[in-house]
């Protein structure tokens, strides 16, 4: 997590809350993943990091996506298997 790397993140969140439904699915299981959500040892850790690093009102929709989503899902692949018609 650092400054280099926060463009990158914000594009994957506004993918992952304005696209298509099955776009959004791709783009949270990365958020999911880089955001180390499933670890709970390092998800508030990340998540406190991109929150410092975050421009504009991008960190209130990234905690915002972060509570009603992501910290839904149990596993990547759930996620992914569900989309597995977009490849």
């Amino acid at each position: 997590m650092c400054k280099v790397g926060a463009p990158i993140l914000e594009a994957a969140l506004v993918l992952a809350v304005s696209a298509t439904t099955e776009v959004k699915k791709i783009y949270q299981a990365f958020l999911w993943i880089a955001l180390g959500i499933g670890n709970k040892d390092t998800a508030q850790y990340a998540l406190s990091e991109y929150l410092t690093l975050a421009e504009g009102e991008n960190g209130k929709l990234m905690l915002s996506l972060v509570q009603k989503t992501l910290s839904k899902i149990e596993s990547v692949e759930d996620v992914l298997w569900t989309t597995s018609e977009v490849f």
